[in-house]
């Protein structure tokens, strides 16, 4: 872990919760972000854009990660032992570009889009942008919703050089149009958590949650659900004493779609306070759901999982007290359900730590995306998972043809060494002889995984 005085505070953490992003000026010389600019504007000019391969042409943007007020503030977001994402790209944003359309980044492997920052946006800005210059826009308070939300205010991100954003993935955002006479340059990095909270990752001195001063956004449930989960305390009911206040019986039937996402999401999480006594009710919506939304979720062309639903957020915010139950759905005669099943106890995380037998059984299951969801599950519950390694091995040599997503066509078995990452100890990674030669597999997210594992470095 980086030195404890460039750690993020409680309030920059709750912050990210509640908004969903926080700014951080990188102390490396100006002088090294104007020879990044200086090697992105002579690239550009004669290349075409290296996405995945652009810190090999600019390595200079490694040292940003070297950066001990970055790799803080990155820290207390994604506790230690984060690492880079394969996968980068740098913006190229020319004098005259249109404005975007409002979105999301595609799923990372076409996985669930979760409301636990287990991944973030890393935006870099090498020089000054100003508003002429077509900025990146973020929707602050937009990130655990699956729709931009129409009464919450865009906010344009203008800077110095140096500036690095660190956003929840799920962020709506565009970039802005271009008048200026100059190319907007923003590189993407994608950080990721590899270790499940037990404890603050940074200069925490207060337990209680103290929101924002900004009651426009109004997700409080959630909000106190993430900073629980953010200092290591399990999901379950909780007698926090700024859990909201509005009525607790807000959630009352299995038809919430009239009331809106934001107001809907809450309300399950606020209904998981309640413990397993709305336990049957939230597993008859979820099945509902499941069998709903399956098709439409396919159907939506950005590379949706067709288990991205609702109603799993506030099962898994029940905690343990869910887990069995969940296990039994896990062999639902319906693939709808034991795919949904898979991705509660993955957003759950570490408390599902009862169900890796079934999650690891469930790696072989007919269907691809209750195998890739139980992968990614695996994944979450972590070094607690240790149980299902050699299944997750054995699961590599899973060969069985996969649903493509925007970035690579082998989603399953990248999940799988994922997991594998997250779950194996450090100091039992090198008896593990075979990743040595995934060095060398078709799928280039594998093989950096594969090369993390091996020498823990990033490429």
């Amino acid at each position: 872990m980086t030195n404890d005085s460039h750690l993020s505070t409680d309030a920059h953490i709750q912050e990210f919760i509640y908004h969903g992003l926080t700014t951080v000026r990188s102390s490396c010389p100006l002088s090294v972000h104007a020879r990044i600019h200086d090697e992105l504007q002579t690239w550009f000019a004669t290349h075409k854009n290296p996405s995945n391969d652009l810190v090999a042409h600019v390595p200079a943007l490694r040292g940003l990660f070297e950066d001990p007020v970055i790799d803080g503030v990155l820290t207390g977001i994604l506790g230690p032992g984060y690492l880079i994402h394969r996968h980068r790209h740098c913006h190229e944003h020319r004098s005259g570009a249109a404005a975007q359309t409002i979105h999301k980044d595609g799923p990372i492997g076409g996985n669930v889009r979760g409301h636990h920052p287990r991944n973030v946006l890393i935006f870099y800005y090498p020089h000054t942008v100003t508003h002429e210059m077509g900025p990146t826009i973020v929707q602050p308070g937009s990130q655990y919703y699956m729709s931009p939300q129409e009464d919450l205010p865009e906010v344009e991100i203008c800077c110095e050089g140096g500036t690095v954003v660190i956003a929840h993935y799920e962020i709506w955002h565009r970039a802005g149009e271009n008048q200026s006479a100059d190319t907007r340059f923003m590189v993407k990095f994608l950080g990721v958590r590899t270790q499940e909270p037990v404890a603050p990752s940074w200069r925490s001195m207060s337990p209680v949650w103290e929101p924002p001063d900004d009651g426009l956004i109004g997700h409080p449930d959630i909000c106190c659900h993430l900073w629980r989960w953010y200092r290591g305390m399990s999901a379950g009911p909780s007698s926090h004493e700024n859990r909201s206040v509005e009525n607790t019986d807000l959630w009352t039937d299995l038809d919430t779609s009239g009331i809106g996402e934001r107001r809907r999401l809450n309300s399950y999480y606020r209904a998981a306070q309640r413990g397993t006594e709305r336990l049957p009710d939230f597993m008859t919506a979820m099945i509902a759901e499941a069998e709903r939304k399956w098709a439409s979720n396919l159907t939506r062309g950005d590379f949706t999982n067709p288990s991205q639903l609702d109603t799993p957020f506030g099962l898994a915010a029940m905690g343990v007290g869910a887990v069995s139950l969940l296990i039994e759905h896990l062999t639902h005669p319906s693939p709808q359900v034991r795919s949904a099943a898979a991705v509660t106890l993955g957003i759950m995380g570490a408390p599902a730590h009862g169900a890796v037998n079934a999650l690891s059984t469930a790696l072989k299951d007919d269907n691809e995306w209750v195998r890739r969801n139980a992968a990614e599950a695996l994944g979450h519950i972590g070094e607690r998972a240790e149980a299902a390694i050699s299944f997750l091995i054995a699961a590599l040599e899973d060969t069985r043809p996969v649903t493509a997503w925007s970035l690579s066509p082998d989603s399953f078995r990248e999940n799988v060494l994922m997991a594998l990452l997250k779950i194996i100890p450090d100091d039992r990674r090198g008896s593990f002889s075979m990743f040595r030669t995934l060095e060398n597999d078709a799928s280039e997210y594998i093989r950096s995984w594969a090369k993390r594992i091996v020498d823990g470095v990033w490429m």
